[in-house]
């Protein structure tokens, strides 16, 4: 995003924001104990922290005008990699004891790139950087307690790894939030099991349909003796969703790491996707997220 930076102010306003938080972590804490008419600065001078808000507002203002204009313009593909580019940065940034919901800016995101020409999301790279990015963040179950539906967009936008083909490396969005997509993925099956049945006792037609196809694969080349067969499919077609989101995740393994990849680092990742399917399953027997896993 640097180069987009010194054509877009929005950009740029947001990355300094972001760089002036990230050199005043006792500051930014200092700053969100502060009241609306406070002064952070012990001096009274402006302070790194109250400068980050400025810049925050600034490049949020940004975005305002350049929404305003594209919603009585024809969509250009400067206003949404500036809108996009600069939002991306803004949940990235936001200071957590002052913005009290993101999901509604994470929504605006999903919405902003579901109204663009999917031709023009694929032709700027911006675009297809933030779509996994904004469909990450509006995941179930990294974001509890929220009073917005989910759009469910990973599963939606069919965001996952394509089956039978092994990558020689992470992606950009991988590397930046640490978890291969294959292991969204099934964060995302899981949490909209989760969230379907709270909401409406059952799952919905697609999300029935995606983790049916998810068990079948599942167990094609299960670890669960007792699954294997030609005639499993058949066998076992009439399953409640629960019983196959037990399978998907008792069965589910991580991809090929990439080989280039320290062992430490991949003994790390292997860990933590464990860790995380293995509480996926004790949060799966309790219930749902909002159930007491101790």
């Amino acid at each position: 995003m640097l180069p987009l930076a010194g054509t877009y102010p929005s950009i740029l306003s947001a990355l300094l924001a972001l760089a002036a938080r990230l050199r005043t972590p006792s500051g930014s804490e200092r700053f969100g104990s502060c009241g609306p008419g406070d002064d952070p600065s012990p001096s009274g001078t402006e302070s790194p922290s109250s400068n980050a808000l400025s810049r925050h507002q600034a490049a949020i203002s940004g975005i305002r005008s350049k929404l305003l204009h594209i919603q009585t313009e024809y969509t250009q593909k400067g206003d949404l990699e500036e809108i996009l580019a600069a939002s991306l940065l803004l949940t990235i940034f936001g200071f957590p004891r002052q913005i009290n919901n993101w999901s509604l800016h994470v929504q605006g995101m999903i919405a902003l790139i579901e109204s663009t020409d999917p031709a023009m999301i694929e032709s700027l790279s911006v675009a297809r950087l933030v779509r996994p990015f904004a469909a990450h963040n509006n995941i179930y179950a990294f974001s509890l307690g929220r009073s917005e539906e989910s759009h469910q967009a990973w599963l939606n936008w069919d965001l996952g790894p394509q089956e039978g083909i092994t990558r020689a490396a992470y992606t950009p969005f991988e590397i930046t939030i640490g978890y291969p997509q294959s292991m969204i993925t099934l964060i995302a099956i899981m949490s909209g099991t989760f969230e379907d049945t709270r909401k409406y006792g059952r799952l919905s037609t697609s999300l029935h349909a995606r983790l049916k196809h998810a068990f079948e694969s599942a167990i094609a080349t299960t670890r669960l003796p007792l699954l294997r067969g030609s005639n499993t499919v058949a066998t076992y077609s009439g399953l409640s969703w629960q019983t196959m989101m037990e399978v998907f995740l008792e069965s589910w393994t991580l991809p090929p790491i990439p080989q280039h990849l320290s062992f430490q680092l991949s003994t790390a990742i292997f860990t933590a996707c464990e860790c995380i399917r293995k509480a996926g399953l004790i949060y799966l027997w309790r219930g749902g997220f909002d159930a007491d896993a101790t």
